[in-house]
């Protein structure tokens, strides 16, 4: 009956495991509604309920959901929204009673990413806000609170481009999940890259390459007195619980924080013949540097190629990021090569080596 009501009423039967899954397992349930073709939504002042819910064939994220919210001040919304929907920050406020922490949990879980603003011009306008509505709410009226917020509210149009990452790792502590977005888009590059393995392709006792984005770091204290660590490694259709012994960690341990993209070179330990434990052995830990598309370099002709090759080797290392080299003349690819460095993996550019092609390559900045 279960397999039954999950092939035929995909949606329906996630929205109830999310309803009655704690927190720590959301992650899980929502990879599992990604499987399916399932989509989960973040919530919305406007369109959730107080559970999951579906709306349009999607999951909608429920506001009760929020860890630590109020569900008292989250009916009060939802009893309110049924006058009219909320048209905008100041509008929420003024005919809402709620506190200034789950206002901050509402703009941090996305639920007013439709209001026009970012969540960093939402968060730093909380305390003013507030103290407008506290110095009009016994004189005036619900309208009244409302136009005054806009007059006195200054609502800057800071954008949350540099702040992605923290967000997401915040809104992943209120949600259980990351929803709106994933540490791992900005290395969907690497998931074409043969070396990494997907930790849903793992095999027992055999190391590998693997990589991720961390949460659920402990430290533990081994029989030696050193320090230990574990943590969750979750990479694009998979979850293993890594743990790093005490004689590697000290050497890695500014990698591993919260939200950190990683890579992990170790192993899964076998558990009998036909299966294997979800513990992943870390013998070393590299970290991940961002880049979005391949940077095409052209050189002038096939015959100054040899002098262009010689010229890079000192900059080739395995794992690096990707270039591809192509003649000007006919521009064809010459060759995919491997470099260290980040900073010209940035962009499109296209880079032109000339004859001095040393000389233009230091000017690269690898």
């Amino acid at each position: 009956m279960t397999a039954w009501l999950k092939f035929h009423y995909p949606v329906e039967f996630m929205c109830a495991i999310l309803n009655a899954s704690e927190l720590d397992r959301i992650s899980l349930a929502v990879k599992e509604c990604s499987t399916m073709g399932v989509s989960v939504i973040s919530p919305d002042i406007n369109r959730s309920e107080m559970q999951f819910s579906d709306y349009n064939g999607k999951i909608l994220y429920g506001l009760a959901a929020i860890k630590g919210i109020s569900s008292a001040s989250m009916q009060e919304m939802i009893e309110e929204r049924k006058k009219g929907k909320f048209q905008n920050y100041c509008d929420l406020l003024a005919r809402v009673s709620i506190g200034k922490a789950d206002m901050e949990k509402l703009i941090v879980s996305g639920a007013l990413d439709k209001c026009g603003f970012s969540r960093t011009a939402l968060k730093n306008a909380i305390l003013p806000a507030f103290a407008i509505k506290n110095k009009y709410i016994k004189d005036y009226t619900t309208e009244e609170i409302c136009r005054k917020l806009k007059e006195e509210i200054s609502l800057s149009q800071s954008s949350d481009k540099e702040n992605w990452l923290l967000q997401l790792n915040e809104e992943k502590e209120l949600l259980g999940a990351y929803i709106s977005g994933h540490p791992l888009e900005q290395f969907k590059l690497l998931k074409a890259d043969k070396s990494i393995t997907p930790l849903s392709h793992a095999e027992a006792e055999k190391p590998q390459i693997y990589m991720g984005v961390i949460s659920n770091i402990k430290e533990f204290r081994q029989r030696n007195d050193g320090i230990g660590v574990t943590f969750d490694l979750e990479d694009w259709d998979g979850l293993a619980s890594c743990i790093v012994f005490a004689q590697h960690y000290k050497q890695v341990q500014k990698y591993i924080k919260d939200g950190n993209v990683i890579k992990v070179y170790g192993y899964f330990n076998k558990q009998d013949e036909e299966s294997f434990s979800n513990e992943l052995i870390a013998r070393q830990i590299f970290p991940c540097h961002p880049y979005s598309n391949h940077v095409f370099i052209s050189f002038q002709s096939r015959t100054e190629w040899p002098d262009v090759c010689q010229s890079l080797k000192p900059y080739l290392v395995e794992q690096g990021h990707p270039v591809i080299f192509y003649e000007c003349d006919n521009g064809s690819i010459r060759e995919h090569l491997q470099f260290k460095g980040k900073e010209i993996f940035l962009n499109d550019d296209v880079l032109h080596l000339k004859t001095d092609a040393i000389r233009n390559i230091r000017k690269l900045n690898f």
